[in-house]
């Protein structure tokens, strides 16, 4: 996104089950990763009682870069999935389950001169989820032994745990919420609506 490669960023659609607090809050992570911190969610209208108490919701997100992200909530007992789709002015970007990633730059059409395309090339992204489970323990060992920043402190968890919690309280109050959610509901209400 930073090289400029994607170009304006036009749509960004998540696709993911297995409950908000669950799968959703590694969506938050993504979507703060790449388009900064989140600034509201607002539920949409759709819930999948797909995961006893943690439903999956479909949302509207606000970003602290001004892009919207649609998160889609699908049932989990079909299938899982967990797909953030980026299309920009000049390319798109496909990201599946964290493992693979499809990409598609603008190009002439095979089928008509008067329009362009978005067709599949070979991807220029690292292949998935190669060693994370090493790589995160060798980041905290090299943050302790380097004084390194970590590349996913507690903050970061929090953040995203703070979302979804508001991702809950927008299905209970029928409105949009802005984060953080302590600045407008105290910790009894959050609790009351969430457990």
């Amino acid at each position: 996104l930073n090289s400029g490669e994607l170009g304006k960023v036009q749509s960004v659609t998540f696709k993911y089950n297995n409950g908000i607090l669950n799968t959703g809050s590694h969506a938050f992570d993504l979507i703060r990763m790449f388009f900064g911190d989140i600034r509201s969610v607002k539920y949409s209208n759709q819930i999948i009682y797909d995961r006893d108490e943690d439903p999956s919701l479909s949302l509207s997100v606000k970003s602290e870069s001004g892009v919207r992200i649609d998160l889609l909530a699908l049932d989990q007992r079909d299938f899982r999935i967990f797909e953030l789709d980026i299309i920009g002015t000049k390319s798109r970007i496909v990201i599946h389950n964290g493992y693979t990633t499809d990409f598609y730059s603008v190009s002439e059409s095979p089928y008509n001169s008067e329009f362009m395309i978005l067709s599949k090339k070979e991807t220029p992204f690292i292949k998935g989820r190669i060693d994370h489970y090493e790589r995160s323990i060798l980041n905290i060992i090299e943050s302790i032994e380097n004084n390194e920043s970590l590349l996913c402190a507690g903050i970061d968890g929090k953040k995203s745990l703070e979302a979804s919690i508001a991702a809950c309280i927008s299905y209970e109050v029928g409105e949009e919420v802005s984060l953080p959610v302590d600045k407008y509901y105290s910790h009894k209400e959050v609790r009351d609506i969430v457990l």
